[in-house]
């Protein structure tokens, strides 16, 4: 989800003008962190890069042939119309694991697909020889897919070098990295979890801190394994260094986002004039204030931070 680059360094707080006169802009800063943190720092990264990989092919393909071919990465399902793939596939697979073979069944998928598709590729290309050089890359899909992460970092390398690497410009990478954990898949079905009752004043916000920063950190620490598997397959940067830094990013970062959602909507209940309702210390809806003269209040609104 958070994602530190070592070559991302803060110098100062003020910019001075004469150092650099055509740096890049906060906007490309935010898109190379946001890029470089959806590349490399996700549990869905390795997917996702093999995919783009297989989409720009694809694209090439049907530019130069015509032929629409589909992403080797797209989950098989059972009633899907690929049935006699999967059974050909578990076939393959059990004879490999008889034979000796050590990769793990989504290692051989991975494999196995790419194989499947560059048969296919090779037909194209005794179609069109003059163009098989282009149909037939020498690299492998899977290794382009791994590279994804190095192009997503020397470009975020590069446009730091280029910034004034001021406060903005640390503000705009940290922003990229949050745009990027707003858009992962895993991200968007725990988000929401880890926003609970809370109490009322600064105590209550500093609660939801620690509450939803401490959820957000344990979504990271259950997929760290996973993703520093996948770097370190990858040759990227992996270890427990890198988790725990990840870790202690999503801490703060959702500890962050609960207080500004919570702050901020409380905030404008309270201009709107509107109170809390708080049972046993907990918040647990609001109702407008009784207006001076008059009894009671209006009936509590929805349950809400």
């Amino acid at each position: 989800m958070f994602f530190t680059n070592s070559n991302i360094q803060f110098n100062s707080f003020y910019d001075d003008p004469g150092v650099n006169l055509n740096p890049t802009s906060l906007g490309e800063t935010w898109d190379a962190s946001k890029k470089e943190a959806e590349a490399r720092g996700q549990l869905l990264s390795s997917y996702d890069n093999l995919a783009t990989v297989y989409d720009e092919h694809n694209k090439k393909v049907k530019d130069i042939t015509g032929v629409e071919l589909g992403n080797p990465t797209r989950i098989m399902m059972p009633g899907d119309g690929r049935d006699d793939e999967r059974r050909q596939f578990m076939s393959d697979f059990d004879q490999y694991k008889t034979d000796g073979g050590g990769l793990n069944q989504l290692d051989y998928l991975r494999q196995w697909r790419e194989n499947a598709y560059r048969k296919q590729l090779m037909e194209l290309a005794d179609k069109h020889p003059d163009k098989r050089g282009d149909l037939l890359p020498d690299r492998s899909f899977i290794e382009a897919g791994y590279a994804k992460r190095g192009e997503t970092e020397q470009r975020v390398a590069k446009t730091w070098e280029k910034s004034n690497q001021g406060a903005l410009d640390w503000m705009a990478w940290i922003g990229g990295q949050a745009h990027a954990g707003f858009t992962d898949p895993v991200n968007i079905l725990t988000m929401l979890f880890g926003f609970g009752g809370v109490g009322t004043g600064a105590k209550g916000l500093a609660m939801a801190f620690l509450k939803n920063g401490g959820f957000n950190a344990g979504i990271e620490v259950a997929q760290q394994p996973f993703i520093q598997s996948n770097n370190a397959q990858a040759g990227d940067v992996s270890g427990w260094e890198a988790g725990a830094t990840a870790v202690g990013g999503a801490f703060l970062l959702g500890g962050a986002l609960d207080t500004a959602v919570r702050g901020t909507a409380r905030g404008l209940r309270y201009g709107l004039g509107y109170e809390p309702v708080v049972r046993d210390g907990i918040v647990v809806g609001y109702r407008r204030k009784a207006e001076p003269g008059k009894d009671g209040a209006a009936p509590a609104v929805a349950p809400s931070p």
